[in-house]
């Protein structure tokens, strides 16, 4: 990505080389999905740990069966809107049931309506390619559950993207990025643009909403097939996380009600807890 001439600065960036999870930016969820055979499938805390620079997001199958692996968001405490934001990341060898992610939705609050999901990456059990996409979700008491927009399937964007020569994302670092401005969706490998989605226009008027940032690997959720108990380590190691913005782009701060508050700077964001 060329930030020249578009006047970028870094607002944020982590690159996972403390000694544990920055937890003034991040949270670790603990929670079960069910699954199509009857297991439980994991997303638990000590799945996700901090080596050798390397965020590491680990799935396993557990001796009961069930299946686990890990998400931190930073949905109790960033948010922001437009600006470039990338991971650099190597993704764990493809397999039955391994599907990492680097996305994004919207704060939740009482009333809100359609709910915006941005997935920057998507593999889906398959190391030779990623997939980026588009997403609205809102409640319907109609049928007491969700409905669901997907902005990109049937619309002619080429959502997948492969590396050249046959290359895999597990055989190495690529970044992996998008950028959002209120004229466009973005979505980058290694610098360069693959998919571009105007977003200009009152169909796509909940993709300029104050989203947040997911770093997640599921294993063993049901749209995928069963994981297999092969011996090889499913491991999502991701570099680092950065975030860039020029005039259009917009920091908050997610408070306990899940209100936004504009900061200028991390600092002042994290300035709640200190």
């Amino acid at each position: 990505m060329n930030l020249y001439g578009k006047n970028y600065r870094l607002v944020f960036e982590d690159n996972f080389d403390a000694e544990k999870l920055d937890t003034d930016i991040w949270t670790p969820f603990d929670y079960a999905d069910n699954t199509r055979d009857g297991k439980k499938a994991w997303r638990k805390p000590e799945n996700v740990t901090l080596e050798n620079g390397n965020l590491v997001i680990r799935g396993k199958i557990l001796e009961n069966g069930d299946y686990t692996s890990g998400m931190i968001k930073t949905n109790k405490h960033m948010a922001y809107k437009y600006g470039y934001a990338e991971i650099r990341a190597k993704m764990p060898i493809g397999g039955k049931g391994v599907w990492p992610g680097f996305w994004m939705c919207a704060p939740q609050y009482p009333g809100r309506g359609a709910m915006p999901e941005i997935d920057v990456l998507e593999m889906f059990g398959d190391d030779s390619y990623i997939a980026c996409n588009l997403h609205s979700w809102w409640s319907d008491k109609e049928i007491n559950g969700h409905r669901h927009i997907n902005y990109l399937d049937g619309q002619g964007y080429p959502k997948t993207k492969r590396l050249p020569g046959g290359a895999k994302f597990s055989e190495d670092y690529h970044t992996i990025g998008y950028e959002w401005t209120p004229e466009l969706v973005q979505f980058l490998v290694d610098g360069e643009p693959y998919c571009t989605v105007k977003i200009n226009n009152p169909m796509f008027s909940v993709f300029h909403e104050p989203i947040y940032f997911i770093l997640s690997m599921a294993y063993g959720l049901p749209f995928l097939s069963a994981p297999e108990n092969n011996g090889v380590p499913v491991e999502y190691m991701i570099d680092y996380i950065r975030l860039y913005q020029n005039d259009d782009g917009v920091l908050y701060r997610i408070e306990e009600d899940n209100s936004l508050t504009e900061v200028k700077s991390i600092e002042e964001l994290k300035s709640k807890n200190a």
